[in-house]
């Protein structure tokens, strides 16, 4: 198996070194649907072949909304919490010095649809992501980069050799 290609000591920026994964930046609509339930997205989440990426403020973004997680899906804060913080080791978190001097480009993309996006936009520039995982329609308005859902990474994903359902 090849490394993957990891972010320098100068944040940013991607090594030469091969990717064998996809890097995906991850939006909170899908950490928030492999929180509420184990799932398909929990499943593509926590596997090897998906490396995502989200800026890190997004963990203590849903944090906020633990408790309507909880409502949704009968299940103890404190268990939603461990979930989550299950997930959030799975996924790099990207702190804002590492993305900040992508905002504005990312604003151009799609800040004027919706600027929640624009630091998801802006971590996918600063790793040169090879996608955005999103249920969110306003991704679509910038042709940057693939936007992804969660049907079509499990069809690309969960294919083993010759086009056969593999797990």
């Amino acid at each position: 198996m090849e490394p993957q290609a990891q972010v320098g000591p100068q944040l940013g920026f991607r090594s030469n070194v091969r990717r064998t994964r996809l890097l995906l930046v991850t939006d909170a609509n899908v950490i928030i649907a492999a929180t509420l339930r184990d799932s398909t997205t929990r499943g593509l989440l926590l596997r090897g072949d998906v490396s995502p990426v989200a800026p890190r403020m997004v963990i203590a973004e849903i944090e906020k909304h633990i408790h309507e997680i909880s409502a949704k899906n009968s299940l103890p804060v404190e268990i939603n919490r461990r979930v989550l913080r299950l997930l959030a080791n799975h996924i790099r978190l990207l702190p804002l010095r590492a993305y900040k001097r992508f905002l504005l480009e990312a604003y151009a993309m799609i800040g004027e649809r919706d600027p929640t996006d624009v630091p998801y936009l802006a971590v996918a520039l600063a790793v040169d992501a090879d996608g955005i995982w999103t249920h969110d329609a306003d991704f679509a308005a910038q042709n940057r980069f693939r936007v992804w859902n969660t049907a079509q990474l499990r069809e690309l994903l969960c294919r083993g050799p010759g086009g056969s359902r593999g797990d």
